[in-house]
């Protein structure tokens, strides 16, 4: 009679050590093909936010929507591009009158099935630690950020969605966006793009939604009424959010609407809310400047 032959030990452990030295190949492609797809989705969130501004535009002869019409000092700060509360003061007994209600915002109704909910960049959700702070958004999570239901996307608030290049930050800077023919470069001047922001509360590190791209340099007057960048103030708060290819891409919707990524380029370490921008891939792309946020 013969004898059944089955595997020997020596064999099956060198079948197992070719099965894991195979997933440890494949593992890294994975990731990558994973950060990709996210990568490719939030492309495809501001390709959608494009779309409703060119909507936008053309209902309303050719401007953009204000950033943030009321945020000017002694203004009601209720409104923003995204949404509208009831509430600039956090009650945590009325929380959801702090939050941002997406049907309330200029682009709600030009977004396909009108859900900005929606456009939520994937990526974002990676690099957020647990154990954040007590805001509840309106999402019905919580985060520490006042500025929760952009999804994760910030718009050119100091250029495009407002004009303090022209009249400091006045209440009319806010109010009056650009329009569309203002733009003297549109191919290099950002109008929406990943963001978040930095904050350090209660001795730990938090990441943050944030509604607005910030340009790296304040605005001042430089004595002939013309508000400038200046650089002598230091670097502001940095709230590009480098979020994809391992930390090295910020994904971009241009002034001609194309979409694009964009390298990293530099950062303020440790920013104003004594967040560590470095850690969190929170930057500007090129060199110092406000070069890529000018919109004339």
């Amino acid at each position: 009679m013969k004898s059944a032959k089955g595997f020997t030990l020596i064999e099956l452990l060198v079948v197992m050590v070719i099965i894991a030295l195979l997933v440890g190949l494949l593992m890294p492609a994975l990731g990558s093909a994973k950060d990709y797809a996210r990568t490719i989705e939030c492309m495809s969130n501001l390709r959608q936010l494009g779309m409703a501004m060119i909507m936008y535009r053309s209902d309303n002869g050719g401007y953009y929507c204000p950033a943030a019409a009321d945020s000017y000092w002694g203004g009601a700060n209720l409104l923003r591009w995204h949404g509208e509360r009831k509430s600039a003061t956090y009650d945590h007994n009325k929380s959801q009158d702090y939050a941002f209600k997406p049907q309330n915002g200029m682009l709600f109704g030009y977004l396909a099935k009108r859900q900005l909910e929606l456009l939520r960049c994937p990526n974002f959700y990676n690099y957020r630690k647990a154990g954040q702070i007590e805001w509840t958004s309106y999402w019905g999570t919580t985060d520490t950020a006042p500025e929760s239901g952009a999804g994760a996307y910030g718009y050119n608030d100091t250029y495009i969605g407002g004009t303090h290049y022209v009249s400091g930050y006045d209440a009319a800077s806010y109010q009056k966006p650009v329009r569309e023919t203002d733009l003297c470069d549109p191919v290099n001047t950002i109008v929406f793009a990943d963001t978040a922001l930095a904050v350090q509360a209660g001795g730990q590190q938090y990441l943050t939604e944030y509604s607005f791209v910030q340009p790296p340099y304040y605005l001042g007057d430089d004595g002939m009424g013309r508000y400038v960048p200046q650089p002598m103030w230091g670097l502001a708060t940095p709230s590009m959010h480098f979020r994809h290819s391992g930390g090295q891409r910020c994904n971009v919707l241009w002034g001609d609407d194309h979409v694009s990524s964009i390298r990293w380029g530099f950062t303020n370490p440790i920013n104003i809310y004594g967040g560590n921008d470095l850690d969190y891939r929170i930057g500007w792309p090129g060199q110092p400047g406000n070069d890529f946020f000018k919109a004339y």
